[in-house]
């Protein structure tokens, strides 16, 4: 579960959002600043947890189930059971 990314820029307007590159797999994307260790002098952290970064297209109107919340972003389920990250500002409740 300890998978080592090259540590990016932080997000300026999501804050404690960072861009991050695996290094095993080359895969790019935000990852929450909590979940990773402080990069090494080589810029190398470790992500501590299994983690996704999948944002979801959505429409207005779309039924959502809100999982976890964490910098300003929800993490959503789908009505087709699709997963992935949506902006908070952007959802509203039932």
């Amino acid at each position: 579960m300890n998978y080592p990314s090259r540590y990016g820029k932080e997000d300026t307007q999501f804050p404690n959002w960072i861009f991050c590159k695996s290094i095993a797999t080359s895969k790019e994307g935000w990852v929450p600043k909590q979940i990773l260790t402080a990069p090494n002098l080589h810029d190398i952290a470790i992500v501590t947890k299994d983690y996704s970064a999948h944002e979801l297209t959505f429409n207005q109107d779309d039924v959502l189930l809100g999982l976890e919340h964490l910098n300003d972003w929800t993490y959503c389920k789908t009505e087709n059971d699709e997963y992935g990250w949506i902006p908070t500002f952007c959802l509203s409740e039932l």
